[in-house]
Order: structure tokens, then sequence, then C-alpha cells
């Protein structure tokens, strides 16, 4: 079964910044069945194309750390779905699901097209209605903590 992660709060995300961490993580309490596994970090499409007379050490490096990288992608059963995560979602959260979608294809040589999730704190209103048109899923997170 894919993904190597538990369906869980971790202390550390592969990847993940503080803000999108946050946000994942109020993500996960409120959605405890949302998934059943991860994977974070996920490497799509070819990267750099490094220069032929570099070292191949050098060369897988410099292709592996330019690839794109999609924040997560949760499962239920083998069914996947790419999942980017902002603070606030705007054009370049649509561009990136869009381009991850393409390329996760072609990486692992599928027909599939993953079902794509948006998770933010805000978005305005013409991102959403963007989203729609796309089939990108949008999920609010509330930024306010609860009072103690």
């Amino acid at each position: 079964m894919p993904g190597r992660f538990k369906y869980e709060q971790l202390v550390k995300y592969p990847h993940l910044s503080s803000v999108d961490a946050t946000v994942w993580g109020k993500f996960i309490e409120q959605n405890p069945h949302r998934f059943d596994r991860m994977d974070y970090d996920v490497h799509v499409g070819e990267g750099i194309s490094p220069d032929p007379e570099w070292e191949p050490p050098i060369m897988f490096m410099a292709m592996y750390l330019s690839q794109c990288r999609i924040d997560a992608i949760g499962y239920n059963g083998e069914q996947g779905t790419i999942i980017e995560l902002k603070g606030r979602a705007m054009t370049d959260a649509v561009g990136q699901l869009l381009s991850y979608q393409a390329l996760y294809k072609l990486t692992k040589d599928t027909t599939e097209n993953l079902p794509l999730l948006l998770i933010c704190e805000d978005i305005p209103t013409d991102i959403q209605t963007v989203c729609r048109k796309h089939n990108i899923e949008v999920v609010i997170i509330s930024s306010n903590q609860p009072n103690a």
C-alpha cells in the first residue's frame, strides 16, 4: 500500500514550512479519518538538465533538488490525493496543483488524474472560483486558536 507515514500528527513533517505544518496539523485534527496513510515531499518531474561533464553524484543531486515537490499525497487504500498547503492561497497554489497533477502522471507513468486538494487558512473568492473550474477541492482551516 502506498504511503510511508500514518495519517496522524507528527513532530516534524518532511519538506513542510512551519506555516504549512500548522495548517496541516489543524486539518488532521479536524478531519481525523480523511486518509489512511501519507507521503510527504513527493518529487515529480525531471528537474534541471545537468551539465554532462558533472560527476554522476552531482548530476543526480542537481536533478533531485530541482524537481517539483508535492507537499503531500494522502491515500485511502490505493487512491491518492495530491495536497497543497498554504496559509493564504493565491494563484500559485492553483498552478502548483495543476503542475503536480501533470508531472505525477509523467513521473509515475500513469494516465490516472489524482484528485487535487488545497488546504489553507484563507483564500480569495476569485481563487475559489478558479479552483472549482479545475475541480480542485478547497478546505479552509480556521486560523483562530480555541480559547484556553
